[in-house]
Order: structure tokens, then sequence, then C-alpha cells
């Protein structure tokens, strides 16, 4: 194939802004569809593409090789998005909109562009720090790149508690009286209208003592994975009240 007297390898090393988007789109075509050629790896599905290879004087590997060296197989980076949420939203999941940027081809003029995205998204029961949601080819544009994804990452704010997986670690402030006489616990739970109401009796737990644990079975973070209402427990820990 030829365009004013240059071959496809020619056209390759133009200028991305001038080359012709008829040819651009061939190219893109054509190695996409030698891609799935080497992916299949298709006795008859390569010979196929021979014939339509000698019609356009390419050689089909080697064009496929030209092609995987210039990087025209790779994606730009991912455009990653961090989204903080509370153990509230982690317990009931949540619907959230987000906007970014992305770089978008003008077809007609190969020329850049930004264009900004509104999106929609399901946090489900359970998300953690570590999850990620990737979107596939909903990121930036690069001529002769395939279209890059959107990578959604979440950051948890625990507040007073410590989380582990679905149970959650609260340390409770007490001091020596308490502890020699016995106290109530009184604390705002994972969501607003859950709260922890529980006596403790006298000599019953020690500051500091990691085996002096209340648990509140139940009242935890929904385990991923698990059934739905199953959920993890709130162990709480005793640390000594600071004094004034």
């Amino acid at each position: 194939m030829t365009y004013y007297g240059m071959n496809v390898y020619q056209l390759t090393e133009l200028d991305e802004h001038t080359q012709p988007q008829q040819i651009i789109d061939k190219m893109n075509e054509l190695y996409g569809e030698l891609k799935k050629a080497k992916i299949d790896n298709k006795k008859e599905r390569m010979e196929e593409w021979n014939v339509v290879m000698d019609n356009y004087e390419i050689d089909p590997i080697g064009y496929y090789k030209y092609c995987e060296n210039k990087g025209m197989f790779n994606k730009p980076p991912s455009i990653n998005i961090t989204i903080k949420i509370t153990l509230k939203s982690v317990k009931n999941g949540l619907i959230k909109t987000i906007k970014y940027q992305v770089k978008r081809i003008n077809k007609l003029t190969a020329k850049e562009y930004n264009e900004m995205i509104s999106k929609t998204i399901k946090i489900e029961r359970g998300v953690d720090s570590d999850d990620e949601y990737i979107f596939e080819k909903e990121g930036n544009e690069e001529i002769g790149k395939k279209q890059g994804d959107l990578k959604i990452l979440f950051e948890v704010i625990c507040h007073d508690f410590i989380r582990n997986k679905e149970n959650v670690i609260l340390k409770y402030p007490i001091n020596h009286y308490d502890e020699q006489h016995g106290f109530i616990i009184s604390h705002r739970g994972i969501n607003d209208d859950e709260w922890i109401n529980k006596r403790v009796e006298p000599n019953k737990v020690k500051i500091g003592d990691s085996e002096s644990v209340i648990t509140i079975y139940g009242k935890g973070l929904p385990k991923k994975g698990g059934e739905i209402g199953e959920y993890g427990d709130i162990f709480i820990l005793f640390t000594e009240k600071e004094t004034n």
C-alpha cells in the first residue's frame, strides 16, 4: 500500500499529526488483526492474512514485530483515581459519581484534545484499601496504541477503629478507678445509628492487657465473599485514659 509514493513502513515514521486519518485507520485495523492472528496461532487465519498482506506488499510477521517494537500493542498508563471512603461506606456499600479528564484523539485531524468524563461507580460492601476496580478502555487514547484503562483505588478512613479485614478493633480509654469499680462502655458504632453500650464488671479487664478483650459479635464489617448478612466482630481493647 502506498500513499504519495510512501509504503506503510515510511508512513509510520511520519509525524502522528500529519498522517492521513484513513491511513491511520487502516494501520490500526491491520496490526489489530495481526495481533489476533498471532495469538490465535491458527494456520488458516495466518494464511488468510498472508493474502491480505500480499495485497498491501507487507510481510505479516515482520509488520507485527515492527508494530510490537514501536509499542503499538501497548496501552498508555492507566488513569488512577483514589476514592476515600469511611467504614460506614465499607459496611453499607456506596454509589459514587466521579469526574476525571481523559486524552482523546480527533479521528478527522489526529490531534489530541481533553474531555471531562462523569462516571457513576457502585462500590461493593466490604471493599478494602488493597482492592482496585479496573474499567478497560475508559482511559487515555494515543495514536498507535490501544486505549488505556481507568483504575479506581480505595483509601479506607477508619477514624476511631483499626480494621482487620471484616473485624474492627476499638481502643477504649479507661482509668484505674474504672478498672477496679466497673464502668459502662459508650461509643458510636460503625453506622451513625449504632451505639456500643455495655456494662463491664469490676476487675473484669486490665489496662494494656491484650487478653482483656470485650467482643461485640456481628457488628463489624461484611465478610468479603461471605453470605448476605454475615459480618465480622468488634474487639474492644483498653488503654489508659490520659489525665490533664
